[in-house]
């Protein structure tokens, strides 16, 4: 009897830990952000968008707009550049109460600094920099949860 019950156990505990991989593998599972998807999601959140002048390091460059929310937008030419953009913009905004979420493939680093809401998302070689007044937040967050990152 009493190997009956080891075995269920085990069977339990086998099964409890395949489903944790497979949510963990889900949490983590963040692709990078192409320019049009941007650009349509900015759009569909109601942004007006600018396509800017790309930089040396950067492959694409958009602005979006709306009320007094910015949202830029950055496709670098590799993710050490996007990586080091994002300590920069994190490091010139650092507060605390942030909320941080870092890895080596996605970044996300939220905080409201007086009655300014800032949030950086890196996921691979894209870059997200938002600034907003508190107020404003709203559209943000609809913004970034279009782009499910």
């Amino acid at each position: 009897m009493k190997k009956k019950g080891n075995l269920m156990v085990r069977r339990a505990l086998a099964a409890a830990l395949a489903s944790m991989a497979v949510i963990l593998a889900g949490c983590s599972a963040r692709s990078e952000i192409a320019p049009d998807s941007f650009q349509s999601a900015a759009e569909g959140a109601g942004f007006t968008v600018t396509q800017e002048e790309s930089e040396q390091d950067v492959a694409a460059y958009y602005t979006a707009v709306k009320e007094d929310a910015a949202v830029s937008y950055f496709e670098f030419n590799n993710a050490s550049d996007a990586q080091a953009a994002y300590a920069s913009l994190k490091k010139s905004i650092a507060t605390s109460g942030a909320s941080v979420v870092e890895s080596d493939a996605f970044c996300k680093y939220s905080v409201t600094n007086g009655e300014i809401y800032h949030i950086i998302i890196r996921s691979g070689t894209t870059l997200v920099y938002a600034k907003s007044p508190s107020s404003q937040q709203e559209y943000v967050d609809q913004l970034v949860d279009s782009l499910a990152i």
